[in-house]
């Protein structure tokens, strides 16, 4: 326990001195660049330069930290990190109690709002380890981290068993793929530590601690049972993943023109091609559908760039993966199904082909009553090359008030606006004003 949480203190204090070098070095490029010397960002945009400062740093931060090892003790951070279970838990209450009021389908509905819950599940699982320490001398005996930790363990549980289920609703809907089946892996653990944890303390509250310090070692070893298999034919990802989305499509569940070929074999390795293999043929069934694809997949026409959806429905369930919805917890799926199919094409192109400086997908929607119709409009925001594209659903144009900087989105994604009274709502991100108006 000491030592696994010491190589965790270690890393974090080498990680924050790497963070420290890259601020300094993005201020040190802010500062030339006052006096026109560009040549810090030069650098960068060479290829291997920016992994390699990160890993010298981080190396550089490692062996200092290993030499000061007799000053650096995991016990101070552990005992800082017990304070924060408590507001974990409120938060992880409220939202649970929640849940069934908002209704399950901002929750699961998307795998991104998935990770989330598990986020947090994996944050009390955290908790309660650091609580209840590696036996009872070093456990926490303040009443309030006692109880919260013991209400801890039911919260985890039943958010680690909504990310499971929003990870099982994704692979009904469009089967599997090595990232959904990394995810429902993570899933199954979470919930295999929340129901060993419920179960101890729910049986009595007295052994609880140490029924969860055992059950820590069995979730490990089951932990790296799955990594090992990770490893071997049994999960082997890519494998499992072609197979489903080629069973799909047999199946009728997925058309011809929907099925990612390029995926399958090239990004999916040897066990894609494998699985494609028999699709070749001439003799299989499946053949004569599949003939036109496959001769755009060996002429390179399905390549990531060039390949765009060939239906709307391929278009929607894209879009349903990467365009993320602000404010959180909300969804506006149904509000952009409203849209023309083109404009929503155009937004798949922002979400797919444009990134923030942030790296993310560059596009989000905002959902709000912007107008005094009844019920809620989106707003979505996209980047198109080096200019913003502004679409509102409910039949309604968009004017953008002043010119955006290149962090538009990642600001409304970290949740940097607010919803203002105007002619309608207003988003308003400093300086900059976007308003759906009803048509003239």
């Amino acid at each position: 326990f000491s030592r696994a949480w010491e190589i965790v203190v270690r890393y974090a204090a080498a990680g924050a001195f790497t963070g420290a070098f890259w601020l300094l070095y993005l201020l040190s490029d802010t500062v030339l660049d006052l006096v026109g010397v560009g040549i810090l960002r030069d650098v960068l945009e060479i290829d291997p330069v920016a992994p390699i400062l990160t890993g010298a740093t981080l190396g550089l931060g490692l062996a200092v930290v290993h030499e000061l090892k007799h000053l650096i003790s995991p016990k101070i951070v552990l005992r800082l990190l017990r304070l924060l279970l408590p507001p974990v838990v409120l938060v992880s209450a409220v939202f649970v109690l929640l849940v069934p009021v908002q209704g399950l389908s901002g929750v699961v509905s998307e795998l991104s709002a998935g990770a989330t819950v598990m986020a947090m599940a994996l944050a009390l699982i955290s908790l309660i380890t650091i609580t209840i320490d590696r036996n009872a001398a070093e456990a926490a005996e303040a009443s309030t981290l006692v109880r919260s930790a013991q209400a801890a363990t039911v919260l985890a549980l039943i958010l680690a068993a909504l990310g499971a289920l929003a990870v099982s609703l994704r692979v009904a809907q469009y089967g599997w793929t090595p990232e959904r089946l990394l995810a429902a892996l993570c899933a199954a653990v979470f919930v295999g530590y929340g129901m060993t944890y419920t179960v101890a303390t729910l049986r009595r509250a007295a052994l609880a601690a140490a029924r969860i310090r055992q059950a820590n070692i069995t979730m490990a070893v089951v932990t790296l049972a799955l990594t090992a298999l990770w490893l071997t034919p049994v999960l082997n990802a890519e494998r499992l993943s072609a197979r489903s989305q080629l069973a799909r499509f047999e199946a009728g569940k997925t058309d011809a023109a929907d099925l990612d070929l390029w995926r399958i074999t090239h990004t999916w390795g040897r066990a894609g091609t494998r699985a494609f293999a028999p699709y070749r043929q001439d003799d299989h069934p499946a053949h004569d559908a599949l003939v036109d694809r496959i001769a755009a997949l060996d002429a390179g026409d399905l390549s990531p760039r060039t390949f765009e959806p060939q239906t709307s429905a391929e278009i929607l369930a894209d879009l349903s993966e990467t365009l993320a919805y602000r404010p959180a917890g909300t969804d506006g799926t149904e509000l952009l199904t409203a849209l023309p199919e083109y404009t929503r094409l155009l937004i798949h192109r922002g979400c797919t082909h444009e990134r923030t400086p942030k790296d993310a997908p560059a596009c989000v929607g905002v959902v709000a009553d912007f107008l005094p119709t009844p019920g809620d409009e989106l707003l979505v925001i996209y980047r198109d090359g080096d200019k913003f594209e502004t679409v509102a659903a409910n039949g309604a144009y968009l004017e953008l008030g002043t010119a955006a900087g290149p962090g538009l989105i990642d600001d409304i994604l970290d949740g940097s606006f607010e919803m203002i009274p105007a002619r309608g709502m207003e988003l308003k991100l400093g300086d900059t004003y976007v308003a759906p108006l009803p048509d003239r």
